[in-house]
């Protein structure tokens, strides 16, 4: 077996001990207790694969291809400060859960591994799906969430199920967007959360606070990243335009 043969093989070994540490934390989670037996068979499947890494130094980033179920080959990018690892852990995880979003199955994803472990480098390619998953949480509840990404599951009326298909599908494409283009228009999917969040019903005052604490309106939180976040500034203004037309109808509650 050559040294690159044996590198892999060692990867993918360390890889498959990451993932069942993962799976150990899932398992005394009791909203996540019901992934473990699709991830353990996400397991199985993964340790019969055939993983190569090879370098790639036109893309920064890492890409991922699955051939026929029985070889990975991750084309390794230029950015250095990354741990790979991380990338092919999202993989099996989302492939563990049934939702049709692969922005909402690698977003959960990445936010279960970064509660269950820690890596040398700090991971930023899935944090705008991380931070649409925090919102649509406060929208619809936590338990919900989870439930309708891990299981593609939730009951909703006609309308309420309608927006949230308008706020993934936003997803989706700022997604794919940002993955092309090195931009990103979270933006505009904050603005239909919003929207969602100020439907609900018996909305308080707190709520409200503590929303607009998680939202992303300052141009400067992403200066470092390889990646244009237009327009952030935009939506704290339409927060505001938004809540003070809820107010001024009498539509939140003090508390």
């Amino acid at each position: 077996m050559s040294e690159k043969s044996n590198q892999d093989s060692q990867f993918k070994s360390d890889v498959i001990q990451l993932i069942n540490h993962c799976l150990e934390q899932v398992k005394q989670n009791e909203q996540l207790v019901a992934l473990a037996p699709k991830i353990e068979e996400s397991i199985k499947k993964f340790d019969h694969m055939e993983v190569k890494r090879e370098s790639g130094f036109v893309n920064p980033d890492p890409l991922i291809m699955v051939t026929d179920d029985k070889k990975i080959e991750l084309v390794v990018g230029r950015d250095q400060d990354c741990d790979y690892r991380k990338h092919l852990l999202v993989e099996i995880l989302a492939s563990s859960m049934n939702n049709k979003s692969e922005a909402l199955k690698k977003g959960l994803s990445s936010l279960i591994i970064n509660n269950t472990m820690r890596f040398d480098f700090e991971d930023l390619a899935l944090i705008d799906e991380e931070e649409a998953i925090n919102l649509l949480s406060q929208c619809y509840g936590q338990e919900e969430i989870l439930n309708y990404i891990i299981e593609d599951k939730m009951e909703l009326d006609p309308d309420r199920q309608n927006a949230l298909a308008k706020i993934v599908t936003l997803i989706d494409h700022n997604y794919e967007y940002r993955k092309k283009a090195k931009k990103s228009y979270f933006v505009e999917v904050q603005k239909e959360i919003i929207n969602n969040f100020v439907n609900k019903e018996n909305l308080t005052n707190e709520e409200l606070q503590n929303f607009r604490l998680n939202l992303w309106a300052d141009p400067e939180m992403f200066q470092e990243l390889d990646c244009d976040y237009q327009n952030l500034a935009e939506v704290e203004q339409y927060f505001n335009q938004v809540t003070a037309q809820l107010e001024t109808d009498n539509l939140v509650k003090a508390k």
